[in-house]
């Protein structure tokens, strides 16, 4: 080698030692898996071994993959500056440089960032990030599970959820407000890590938010969490009691405190009226149709929950009640006037009943004070009186007075004939005369009439006139009269004798020619041709005087009611009504009777039963009783209950309830009877108890009430009711024979069907001598002997057989081996 082309090598290696071994570069931050945002801090740091120059710039840039160079940051930055954290003049070691680098502007990504240092001499070197790192300028979102500002009925579960597509989320924070109100009072911040409940009635602000690993944070968010889970109250103001003009209803929601938002608040309000349909309710409810209304009604609020359903009732009856009577009004009535007064008021019903009772007995009214009845109005003296009555219902409407008029007459009038008198006799020519006689009576009330009759002839009604003129013949004569009053009274027959003769016969003549002469011990049984004729003259054959004997049906003599009552009775008794009812009490007026009576529910469901088992009769007889002496009449009602046991069982400890209404008898003293009975109400409700009943028997009870039943009345009882009864147990084996004879079988027989049973005994049961039981018949058997005799026998051919195929097996082995041992 020449001396030329060894400088031209020298100077080859100088120029590249110089342009590539001076500057080196290394960047220290970002540097791999970083998350980094808004303004970092780049960090880098680099050396200049020949110390070549005396500026040193640097290029920085970012790119998506080490070394591209992609996007400028900056470029010549002066690495002399503040920014360089140990500057010096030795370039030989190493120096640090910092760049603040805003990220803003860049797009959120993976990166790279990429530095390159030069000198002056325009020697330069480069180095990237090792790995990638995170630019992420974007907050992170979160969402929360719930509907803000809605209002629930449950408990609330609230699930926050972090979202970041970037850097990905690192905490999640909330602060829940501690106020039920609509004022916001939050508590302190606290970390997110599960789902949290709310669980009180309230209105609830909630603020969250969520940091990403890069350090951004999310702008706060609010949700408001309302939370009801009580129903609304509604209220009314319907009147607690009975109304008597058209009012209003109304209807009142509450739900909670609406100002401070504490509940959702009442949203609807619907009623119905007696099961009607449902109506939102809007305005207040009229009511002006009489009834006790039911109203319905309830609210929803605006969560949606749905209040128990109220009621209340409305009660408006705008009509007064009336009031009706029993008794005679207006009319004369020969017994005590027992008014019972009864009001009707189908609405609201009768609250109370008043009267007053005229004081003064005669035709003059003078009222008493008014009082408030009962059970009740009984007057005894003879008199015209009036009564004043109303009621009052609970609505407080007030009925229009009635007045009643009551005419008691219990006195018989008295009759006195003032002409002519006893004995009065007249003569004539002719074959009768005219004779006219007065008469007078006293009494209380007004009289109907009088009647009047001439001998045994019939009784003629003379109205109010107070004379009369008969025709009568020759001979002895009897004039009578009975006043009657408008109570149907009798006076007693008052009666004068008169006796008609002819002029030729004068007072003391009498011949067989004119009539009979009865002597002492006969009687005249027609009429005496004159009282004062010593020869006694008859008009019809005389009879013998009858005898005086008691029991003969004829009241003669000293006979009278009390020595005598067969032939002289007290009294005269006319059956005037006789009617037998059949049929059973509904169940109805089952449940109503006991119940008043006082009866429990058991007690009411064993009669509903015991009704289906019995037949109930009654036998209404009234009898009208007429006193012979004084002419009064009185009544006698027998009331008779029969009570049939048609089943075939005997039953025993009847129990019978009876239900009298007040009609018949005020109160139960009123009541006779030859049983005897216990009283469960004064109304009067008694209980009659019958020992027993055998089958298809009937028995009676019956009781007395000294009282008329009208047939009205006697329609309006109701049928006795049978409480309950004990049923004697039915036996229909009784006296039954059910042996068959037949020793292997049981014999018995079933009590409720009467049927005999006959049951096989077990077979091998013992039924005599070598005999024994199968299948219900009864066979003979061997004895003992006979069977082990049958079993020996029976043995032996199967013995011998097995003894000889064992020697038959022994020689059929002894034959095959023989040859065998021959040939060895």
């Amino acid at each position: 080698m020449n001396s030329k082309h060894f400088l031209l090598i020298i100077f080859f290696i100088a120029s590249f030692s110089s342009a590539f071994a001076a500057i080196t570069v290394i960047v220290n931050s970002p540097n791999g898996s970083q998350y980094i945002n808004e303004t970092y801090v780049l960090d880098f740091n680099w050396t200049d071994s020949n110390e070549a120059a005396l500026t040193y710039e640097a290029d920085l840039y970012y790119s998506t993959t080490a070394g591209a160079f992609s996007n400028t940051i900056a470029l010549n930055v002066d690495l002399t500056d503040a920014n360089a954290t140990n500057p010096d003049s030795n370039v030989a070691t190493t120096n640090n440089y910092v760049f603040s680098w805003d990220t803003t502007t860049v797009t959120d990504g993976n990166y790279f960032i990429d530095v390159i240092v030069h000198n002056g001499n325009a020697t330069q070197a480069d180095d990237s990030s090792d790995t990638s790192f995170n630019l992420d300028n974007t907050a992170p979102a979160t969402t929360w599970s719930g509907d803000n500002d809605t209002w629930k009925t449950s408990d609330i579960t609230v699930t926050l959820t972090c979202t970041d597509a970037n850097s990905g989320c690192d905490t999640t924070q909330y602060r829940l407000d501690t106020n039920a109100t609509n004022t916001v009072t939050y508590g302190s911040w606290t970390a997110y890590s599960t789902s949290f409940t709310i669980s009180t009635d309230g209105n609830y602000a909630i603020d969250f938010n969520s940091t990403d690993r890069a350090g951004n944070l999310e702008t706060t968010n609010t949700v408001y969490a309302l939370l009801d889970k009580t129903a609304a109250t509604t209220t009314d103001d319907s009147p607690a009691t009975w109304q008597n003009s058209s009012f209003d209803v109304t209807l009142t929601c509450s739900d909670g405190d609406t100002t401070t938002a504490t509940r959702s608040g009442c949203n609807v309000t619907q009623y119905r009226i007696d099961s009607g349909s449902w109506t939102a309710y809007s305005t207040a409810i009229s009511i002006s149709t009489d009834a006790n209304h039911q109203i319905d009604y309830n609210s929803s609020d605006n969560a949606g929950n749905i209040e128990t359903t109220n009621i209340t009732y409305a009660a408006l009856d705008t009509v007064a009640p009336t009031t009706s009577w029993d008794g005679n009004h207006n009319v004369w009535q020969a017994s005590d006037a027992n008014v019972h007064l009864t009001c009707n008021d189908s609405t609201s019903g009768c609250s109370s009943t008043k009267y007053r009772l005229d004081t003064d007995a005669s035709n003059t009214i003078s009222y008493g004070a008014w009082t408030t009845y009962d059970t009740n109005i009984l007057i005894t003296a003879d008199g015209n009186y009036a009564i004043d009555f109303n009621s009052t219902d609970n609505a407080n409407n007030i009925g229009d007075v009635n007045t009643f008029y009551v005419l008691i007459d219990q006195i018989a009038p008295i009759v006195t004939i003032s002409s002519p008198t006893e004995g009065w006799s007249t003569k004539t020519t002719n074959t009768s005369v005219q004779v006219t006689f007065n008469y007078s009576t006293t009494n209380t009330g007004d009289l109907n009439k009088y009647s009047i009759r001439m001998d045994s002839g019939d009784w003629i009604n003379n109205g109010l006139n107070t004379t009369y003129t008969f025709s009568a013949g020759i001979g002895s004569h009897t004039l009578f009269v009975i006043a009657t009053t408008n109570s149907d009274l009798n006076s007693s027959t008052a009666s004068v004798g008169i006796v008609i003769i002819q002029e030729s016969g004068g007072l003391n003549y009498c011949d067989a020619s004119q009539g009979d002469i009865c002597n002492e011990n006969e009687e005249c049984t027609g009429n005496w041709l004159t009282v004062l004729d010593s020869n006694r003259c008859c008009s019809v054959k005389c009879t013998a005087l009858a005898e005086e004997i008691c029991g003969n049906e004829v009241c003669i003599g000293d006979e009278n009611s009390t020595n005598c009552p067969t032939d002289c009775p007290k009294e005269t008794k006319e059956v005037i009504m006789e009617k037998t009812i059949s049929k059973k009490p509904t169940s109805k007026e089952i449940k109503e009777k006991l119940t008043e009576a006082g009866a429990s529910e058991t007690a009411i469901k064993k009669a509903s039963q015991a009704v289906e088992k019995t037949t109930v009769s009654r036998t209404i007889k009234v009898e009208k009783i007429t006193d012979n002496t004084t002419k009064k009449t009185s009544y006698n009602t027998i009331m008779t209950i029969s009570v049939s046991n048609p089943g075939n069982k005997k039953i025993q400890k009847i129990k019978v309830i009876e239900s009298i209404p007040k009609s018949i008898a005020l109160t139960a003293s009123q009541i006779k009877s030859n049983s005897s009975f216990t009283v469960l109400k004064e109304d009067p409700i008694i209980q009659f108890e019958i020992e027993e009943i055998n089958s298809k028997q009937t028995k009676t009870i019956s009781y007395t009430v000294n009282n008329n039943v009208t047939e009205e009345t006697a329609n309006e009882i109701t049928m006795p009711i049978i409480l309950e009864f004990q049923e004697e147990s039915l036996n229909l084996c009784e006296e039954k024979n059910c042996d068959d004879n037949n020793p292997c079988t049981t014999d018995s027989c079933n009590n409720l069907t009467g049927k005999c049973i006959n049951t096989n005994l077990t077979d091998g049961t013992n039924c005599g001598t070598n005999q024994e039981c199968k299948t219900g018949e009864c066979i003979t058997t061997f004895s003992t002997k006979e069977k082990d005799k049958a079993k020996e026998t029976g043995l032996t051919p199967i013995i011998i057989l097995a003894i000889l195929i064992v020697l038959a097996g022994i020689g059929y082995y002894y034959y095959k081996i023989k040859p065998k041992n021959s040939n060895k």
